[in-house]
């Protein structure tokens, strides 16, 4: 729905805790795939966050669903995956 009616706009999209693999389970660090699925649906094929998109961005992401983002020279976006750290 986004690439549909929010094409130009940049939206920064960050992982909860219903949207994991696995209810309340964080995927494991070797379990790239669902990560690489996230990160071509987030930053790939939404065009406005094209220009985001990075060979850095995409392997922390990849590597734990985490990810900044520099949207001007003196501002950044940082978005965390604490579902790590749940203790539910």
């Amino acid at each position: 729905m986004f690439k549909t009616y929010l094409p130009n706009t940049p939206v920064f999209f960050s992982l909860g805790n219903n949207d994991a693999k696995y209810h309340y389970q964080t995927p494991r660090e070797d379990d790239i795939a669902f990560f690489s699925f996230l990160y071509d649906l987030w930053f790939v094929q939404h065009p406005a966050n094209t220009m985001f998109a990075s060979p850095t961005l995409k392997k922390t992401f990849e590597k734990g669903g985490y990810y900044r983002v520099d949207i001007t020279d003196t501002l950044s976006l940082l978005s965390l995956n604490t579902l790590p750290w749940n203790i539910k």
